[in-house]
Formats: structure tokens, sequence, C-alpha cells
């Protein structure tokens, strides 16, 4: 079985917009926590972006 990558990254994507919708409605540390898990999960989906682009058998 092949792994999906393309539906693994929609979902990091859908993942890191409810995030931030989350950040949205919290103050303090817990907005910028969630802020922070937000971009790390963006920035690993951009990644894996760039690697598919360099090898699109993956």
């Amino acid at each position: 079985m092949k792994f999906n990558w393309q539906h693994y990254v929609s979902e990091q994507l859908h993942w890191a917009e409810s995030l931030l919708s989350r950040a949205e409605d919290c103050e303090g540390n817990e907005r910028q926590e969630f802020y922070i898990l937000a971009q790390s999960t963006l920035r690993d989906a951009s990644r894996l972006v760039g690697e598919m682009s360099i090898d699109p058998r993956a």
C-alpha cells in the first residue's frame, strides 16, 4: 500500500488552520503556544511538499 502524501499534507494544512483558529480564541501564553504549533505544522508540511517536488515518486 502506497502512503498518500498529498492527503497527509492536506490534513496538516487543515490542522494548522484549526490551531490558528484556536489561537484567535485564546490570550497570552496559550495563544502563543497555538501559534507556535501552527507554525511548526506549516513548516513540516512545507518541507514535505519540497521533498515531494524533488522526488515525484513520494
